[in-house]
């Protein structure tokens, strides 16, 4: 027998109800107070370790959660390159880096942000070659993304439940954009915004 005293939420109360939904082995009888939700209205403080690790903490609530995880493959030609992994659920705003410990960051893995419902803004540099499937499949609240002219390949549903008022902007051509392997799932991207000047865009919803 146990019982839960004090439980925080890092997120509104209908994130938690919903994940409580699809959890059926846990029990919210346990939790014997009221739980504290927190939606980090006060901002996030970007704090990095020792090791190079770049967190996001909430001087609030006091949760801390990775930035963005990463770890080393071999591409193609056996060069050991960078892909995301996970994605950080507190930050309303993700800027993948081209570089990790000095590494070329070349793709995002499969379901790397996927049900994510905080992030709202996307920015993916130069050099992100691949986007794997359900990479930000159900991130419900993503409004605007920016894919550069280096994407040869996006996977099946990567795209699928974002905004239905999500802004793509592609930092390339029509031509270059129908080169792009682009699998089903990704209804989002017909109305794609060509911008061969993403770089220097800042992303807020607006030109």
């Amino acid at each position: 027998e146990y019982w839960i005293i004090d439980l925080w939420y890092a997120g509104p109360e209908a994130n938690w109800n919903e994940l409580i939904a699809s959890q059926s082995e846990f029990d919210a009888q346990k939790i014997k107070n009221p739980i504290h939700f927190c939606d980090h209205a006060n901002g996030l403080t970007e704090i990095i370790s020792d090791d190079g690790i770049k967190y996001v903490s909430c001087s609030e609530c006091g949760s801390k959660q990775v930035y963005l995880n990463f770890s080393e493959v071999k591409n193609t030609d056996g060069e050991t390159v960078a892909s995301v992994t996970k994605g950080n659920t507190m930050s309303t705003a993700i800027t993948v880096p081209s570089e990790w410990n000095g590494l070329k960051v070349t793709d995002i893995k499969s379901s790397a942000f996927s049900g994510n419902k905080t992030i709202k803004q996307l920015f993916l540099p130069e050099g992100i070659i691949k986007i794997n499937s359900y990479a930000f499949k159900n991130c419900s609240n993503l409004s605007s993304v920016i894919i550069p002219d280096s994407v040869t390949s996006i996977g099946r549903n990567a795209f699928l439940n974002i905004s239905s008022e999500a802004k793509i902007i592609y930092s390339g051509t029509l031509d270059q954009w129908e080169k792009i392997k682009i699998s089903k799932g990704n209804s989002t991207l017909d109305n794609v915004v060509f911008c061969s000047h993403s770089e220097k865009t800042i992303i807020n919803g607006s030109n």
